[in-house]
């Protein structure tokens, strides 16, 4: 039997006052925690799609889309995140009070709105932590965002969320009034959605996003991120600016040979299991290439895990030279039951592992290893002992640079 808190005989004697927080510090907070691995746009695309994908109404995502828009008026700058083919923001706007309960799968609109209110299990949703919504609000010059659906039942709602000194106020407005709310408070730029969907509307985003987007990063990142779902079930991710529409595709240097060529050497294995002491792995793909030719981008080089459809993060060779790392891509993915444990210890921005834990170091240590013999079988690769040397230097000055970061930012 679970024991009480000792806390709990006495809250209602006393007069509760809740804690007071410095939001724009928090948010703050969370834009850092992102610019460890990445900058603000990378972020902002991540976040975006991996709702939308995770809302999808079919597995396979039939009907799904997502469309990014730059929306550029005389007063404002906008950028519309909107996704297609998924349930909406199903669920009724919560009391605070109602939090205090577990929250049914079907109160999409009450996670929104709250933070780090997973969703359930059966949901398979790739984010959990509540951050994706501070990341857009971080990414807006005005720390505020708007955000409508409409829901298969009929229902449109509003809302917005900004962040002020000590409150990150919401608000929710249903059906015409949600309609009315909406074109007022943009001059009437932005129409309500007409379909079932979501919208997440960043206000005056910040000048790195704005330029990322128009120099054609954005869409590269995208498609760095969401190679896996566009390549296996042929989805739609738009970028608008104005008049001018892309639509996102594979990087063309992430070119996934299954055969070897004079340009390509490929080591593709399929269906492994790695053993762990608690149980064990279940790998679907383990496909690494090596371009024989040319080096590849920085963004795509080493072996990606991927979660779910999504980039997580990459595993580099270890103890080799530039002639393999520099030229060296590929993924790891795996069966549903894995990705649940790895979730678990997943970094909270989507973007690490904790290499110390038992399953994220397994993968580590197995990928490592079949790097290594795809290096001696097919690469012609002799080990060197004082490369060794060199790269372990290298990472022990890596690892103390990251520490003395930490502490100088610690200390202002």
């Amino acid at each position: 039997m679970k024991k009480e808190r000792l806390i709990n005989s006495f809250l209602n004697d006393v007069e509760i006052r809740r804690t007071v927080r410095n939001w724009p510090e928090d948010v703050k907070a969370v834009v850092d925690g992102y610019r460890t691995f990445t900058s603000i746009s990378h972020a902002v695309q991540k976040d975006a799609i991996q709702n939308g994908w995770s809302a999808r109404k079919f597995k396979k995502g039939k009907g799904w889309q997502f469309i990014f828009e730059l929306l550029e008026t005389k007063d404002k700058k906008y950028l519309l995140m909107t996704d297609k083919g998924t349930t909406g923001l199903t669920g009724r706007v919560l009391t605070p009070e109602e939090y205090e309960n577990d929250l049914d799968s079907v109160e999409k609109w009450g996670r929104f709105e709250g933070v780090a209110f997973t969703q359930p299990r059966e949901d398979n949703t790739l984010g959990s932590r509540g951050r994706g919504k501070f990341i857009f609000v971080g990414a807006s010059k005005e720390n505020t965002i708007l955000y409508d659906t409409y829901r298969e039942d009929g229902v449109y709602r509003f809302g917005f969320r900004t962040v002020i000194k000590t409150e990150s106020p919401v608000a929710a407005y249903n059906n015409g009034k949600g309609r009315k709310k909406l074109i007022e408070m943009t001059g009437e730029a932005i129409q309500p959605l007409s379909f079932v969907g979501t919208r997440v509307i960043i206000v005056n985003p910040v000048k790195e996003l704005i330029e990322d987007i128009k120099n054609g990063y954005f869409l590269r990142y995208i498609g760095e991120t969401w190679w896996e779902i566009i390549l296996k079930f042929g989805v739609t991710i738009k970028v608008k600016i104005g008049e001018m529409e892309k639509v996102v595709s594979i990087p063309e240097d992430f070119n996934l040979k299954i055969e070897d060529s004079k340009k390509y050497k490929i080591w593709y294995k399929k269906n492994q299991i790695i053993p762990v002491n608690i149980g064990k792995i279940q790998a679907k793909n383990l496909h690494m290439i090596y371009n024989n030719d040319n080096i590849v981008s920085n963004d795509i080089r080493g072996i990606a895990i991927q979660r779910n459809g999504m980039k997580i993060c990459t595993i580099e060779p270890k103890y080799m030279g530039k002639e393999i790392a520099e030229r060296l891509y590929g993924y790891i993915n795996f069966e549903s039951d894995t990705e649940e444990k790895l979730l678990e210890d997943e970094g909270i921005e989507h973007y690490s592992y904790d290499f110390r834990r038992i399953f994220p170091g397994a993968i580590k240590r197995f990928v490592e290893d079949e790097i290594m013999k795809f290096a001696k079988e097919k690469l012609g690769y002799i080990t060197d002992s004082r490369e060794i040397r060199r790269q372990q230097h290298r990472n022990a000055e890596r690892r103390a640079l990251i520490a003395v970061n930490k502490f100088a930012n610690i200390l202002g």
